[in-house]
């Protein structure tokens, strides 16, 4: 049974043949219709060039990529349209017996069948055209996404810090705004990492960074800026303003609550923080932020210094 359904594919040949047969029928007719020496009017040059066009179309859907099924329902509306666009044109070219002219007269119906057709087929193909590029997009909000996303934290990565930075100092330099940055390092990590090993440190780095999240206000920017060190960008922001969020989030991690981890485990953290200032490049503003946390780290550790 399923070996006498032609396949679609065989439709659409069949649909070519059929209409490439016409297209000689056509010329064989015009070729008639000089020899009378008709009068031609304009709809009789009309007519024969709208075929061709909607020929050519016919024949270009046959290699345009599009899906067997949209590819036929396109093919057959043109079909339809090619038969309805010589239809007065036969009538005046050549004579027909009255049976022949009554079909070509319902043929003219075709026409309107054929754009429902062609316009179905269109339409599919919006429809697979829209889903195709919503893939599209979300694959590369995807790839976006994970090039600048730090694996373990799920915090923006280094890479991404270097970029946003640069376009937040010329934000802060174009509207005239503050701009802080505020570098974070947990203390003593590396001894987290040999006495309790790597899988209870990396715990405590997703732990740090969730704390970020958590305290950070809706505009601020954090990152996983290397190692056990964090970043976070405070658009619109003094340095006064930025220190104000960073003792909540150095009071934050040092509750962290780490029995759940190991019960023999704390957590502190010293945050440096400094402001930029109008002419800065990126990179004096990084430099005065490390500066900032290496003294916050030589006044004793889980503190906040401001420079």
């Amino acid at each position: 049974m399923r070996a006498l359904q032609p396949s679609l594919l065989q439709l659409s040949k069949l649909l070519i043949a059929v209409n490439s047969l016409l297209l000689l029928w056509v010329a064989y007719c015009f070729s008639v219709g000089e020899s009378k020496s008709l009068q031609w009017d304009l709809d009789l040059v009309i007519e024969p060039a709208v075929f061709l066009v909607f020929y050519v179309g016919l024949y270009q859907v046959q290699f345009s990529g599009l899906r067997r099924e949209i590819r036929l329902i396109t093919q057959a509306g043109l079909s339809l349209l090619c038969l309805a666009a010589i239809n007065d044109w036969l009538e005046e070219v050549l004579s027909f017996p009255a049976a022949v002219e009554q079909l070509l007269e319902v043929m003219e119906a075709g026409f309107l069948l054929g754009l429902i057709i062609v316009s179905v087929g269109l339409n599919r193909w919006v429809l697979v055209q829209r889903d195709k590029i919503e893939l599209q997009k979300k694959s590369i909000d995807k790839f976006r996404n994970r090039s600048r996303t730090d694996g373990l934290t799920n915090l923006n990565n280094r890479a991404f810090f270097d970029q946003e930075i640069v376009r937040l100092c010329r934000q802060a330099e174009g509207f005239d705004q503050p701009l802080s940055l505020m570098m974070v390092d947990l203390d003593h990590f590396k001894s987290i990492n040999d006495r309790f090993g790597h899988a209870v440190g990396d715990q405590v780095l997703r732990m740090a960074a969730s704390q970020m999240v958590e305290r950070k206000r809706s505009e601020d920017v954090c990152f996983r800026y290397g190692g056990e060190e964090f970043a976070m960008l405070l658009p619109e922001t003094t340095a006064q303003e930025a220190e104000v969020v960073a003792e909540r989030l150095r009071r934050a991690i040092e509750q962290l609550d780490l029995t759940a981890v190991h019960n023999q485990l704390s957590l502190t953290a010293s945050i440096g923080i400094t402001q930029w200032c109008l002419g800065d490049k990126t990179d004096e503003l990084i430099v005065r932020a490390d500066a900032a946390l290496y003294q916050a780290k030589a006044k004793g550790r889980n503190t906040v210094h401001v420079r």
